[in-house]
């Protein structure tokens, strides 16, 4: 409800932690905990989970999108080790294989058509922000066009979290020095900057500005 009637909490909530006394927030933190003191135990369960919750996305999309939902906020909670705001995650479980993650559950879904699951759109929209510096450089340029689009989404929260996220990955730096230069973004500001201008005309984008 919150995701849709109050846009502009639910992104204060879920970015930055405003939500500390959330089910689900307790929940994830209580996972963080019990992964530091039993990490292969709480891995290998949550894995099974994470597993179970994704199938039965598989099965039935549109009525089981909570299920992925979850699966997203469990992956977050049981990899991420360490983070700071400019580069997201800086240290992560290695018993989680987030690039297969990645590839198998969130790119899909930002190539999706941009209004399908917008709940889902904005959690896959979240885990590129948290493990922008984790993921090869080639991956995000080529994802590069499909959060533009997504800039467009008719959704507040989803558009709101595409332009974070591009903000976020061009603004990471590698040794010091900016991770994309100038040539290798080129191809993509146009649309770019025509998505960012058509976003603005959105219901209530104006509170993006």
């Amino acid at each position: 409800e919150l995701f849709e009637m109050n846009f502009i909490e639910y992104i204060r909530r879920d970015m930055e932690g405003s939500d500390s006394d959330t089910r689900r927030r307790s929940s994830c933190e209580l996972v963080k905990s019990l992964t530091e003191k039993f990490p292969e135990k709480l891995t290998a369960l949550c894995s099974q989970y994470i597993n179970v919750l994704v199938q039965e996305y598989a099965s039935n999309p549109q009525g089981s999108w909570k299920s992925k939902d979850c699966a997203m906020y469990l992956i977050i909670a049981l990899t991420v080790r360490g983070k700071t705001a400019a580069a997201g995650a800086t240290s992560t479980n290695q018993l989680v294989n987030i690039g297969q993650f990645f590839q198998e559950h969130v790119v899909p879904e930002l190539q999706s058509s941009k209004d399908n699951l917008p709940v889902l759109k904005a959690d896959c929209l979240k885990f590129v922000i948290t493990f922008r510096s984790q993921l090869p450089k080639e991956t995000c340029i080529a994802l590069i066009p499909s959060i533009v689009a997504l800039l467009t989404a008719e959704s507040n929260v989803v558009h709101s979290y595409a332009a974070m996220c591009i903000e976020r990955m061009l603004a990471l730096k590698d040794g010091g020095k900016a991770r994309f230069q100038a040539q290798e973004l080129l191809p993509f500001m146009q649309p770019m900057l025509t998505s960012v201008v058509n976003g603005m005309e959105l219901p209530e984008s104006e509170e993006n500005e």
